[in-house]
């Protein structure tokens, strides 16, 4: 629950690098900051949903939940992110992969 509760809120955090983003004059940054606020709001979303499925795999035991899609999410918007990173600050490429 703690590991999809810090990726819902990474993902709001990179929500709002990418809403910034997608304003940029290069059309190849701001497009990359549209992938990045699409893929923040879907990990939002299914982390959300996962909770709730979590919560009624506690209540029924018997349930098969697994939380796999919000690993899979956030690994997909932290690439996206690590991408969008590297057209803004191509010298910053090493710095930003080891921070995500």
């Amino acid at each position: 629950m703690a590991y999809i509760t810090g990726a819902a809120e990474n993902a709001a955090v990179l929500l709002r690098v990418g809403e910034a983003a997608r304003r940029s004059p290069d059309s190849t940054v701001a497009e990359a900051g549209e992938k990045l606020v699409d893929s923040a709001i879907r990990l939002r979303l299914y982390a959300f949903q996962t909770r709730a499925r979590l919560y009624l795999g506690i209540l029924i035991p018997a349930a098969n939940i697994s939380p796999v899609g919000v690993a899979e999410g956030y690994e997909r918007m932290t690439g996206l992110a690590l991408l969008l990173g590297r057209l803004q600050y191509p010298s910053k490429g090493a710095q930003l992969s080891a921070a995500l």
